[in-house]
């Protein structure tokens, strides 16, 4: 694979998770990555939250919406859709909450910065001539 194909992509599915999204998407946005948000029926607070922030990022911030609640596992799998079908190779999976990463023990990442870490251990794998060993995708 060269750099010409590899094209990732931040994958971030949302239910009711406004309260966080501003801290999320500042740490995401220097990485200058598209950014698939699939909110998964969420409640006006959220929906509206999240309208206001396509609204302005939306040169690197692409919303999806579920009209109903699907469950974590179906957001994921239309973020994966929507990407393949932009034509992304690549998806970093964060938690709109970052719960995962900020409670479990045993994750070898800086509880503190763990969306940043995920990105940059996404970006080490960016080709840079040399064919790479294997594809990863990292899922939190």
């Amino acid at each position: 694979m060269n750099a010409e194909m590899f094209q990732p992509c931040i994958l971030v599915p949302v239910y009711n998770h406004g309260h966080r999204l501003e801290w999320l998407f500042e740490r995401l946005k220097p990485f200058g990555l598209t950014c698939i948000v699939v909110d998964d029926g969420s409640d006006d607070r959220c929906r509206n939250a999240l309208a206001d922030f396509q609204e302005r990022e939306s040169a690197w911030m692409l919303l999806v919406r579920h009209a109903a609640n699907q469950g974590k596992g179906v957001a994921i799998l239309t973020g994966l859709r929507v990407a393949a079908s932009r034509g992304f190779t690549h998806a970093v999976q964060i938690d709109a909450d970052n719960t995962v990463a900020e409670t479990r023990e045993d994750n070898n990442l800086d509880s503190t910065m763990p969306t940043v870490n995920l990105v940059n251990e996404l970006l080490k794998l960016w080709p840079r001539g040399d064919e790479p060993e294997a594809e990863i995708t990292y899922m939190v």
